[in-house]
């Protein structure tokens, strides 16, 4: 599983070509709203657009959702996620494993 987390609107844009190419063929794929940092969403593009490009990926808006859509418990024995990307994305992989070590 790879949960991927853009670090801006304007680097989402600038990019958003190479991010499809890239992630077009993860299998279990998940985009968390991006982290802005310092701008608005009128300077690019959004995670939910990003998403949207992708037919294999779900659009994820903050924790609550991710542990509603991707349960704690869902990954088997031998199977990873990886939290990679921008902002808080390092702390909402620690907070999953962590809840998830308590299940």
């Amino acid at each position: 599983y790879v949960i991927f987390k853009p670090h801006t609107f304007s680097r989402t844009r600038l990019l958003l070509h190479e991010f499809v190419k890239v992630l077009a063929n993860v299998e279990n794929l998940w985009i968390f709203k991006e982290y802005s940092a310092r701008e608005h969403k009128s300077q690019g593009y959004s995670a939910k657009q990003l998403c949207d490009y992708l037919d294999n990926a779900n659009y994820i808006k903050n924790y609550k959702q991710l542990i509603k859509l991707f349960p704690l418990g869902k990954v088997k024995s031998g199977e990873c996620i990886i939290f990679v990307g921008a902002g808080d994305i390092y702390d909402i992989g620690v907070r999953y494993v962590k809840e998830m070590k308590k299940e």
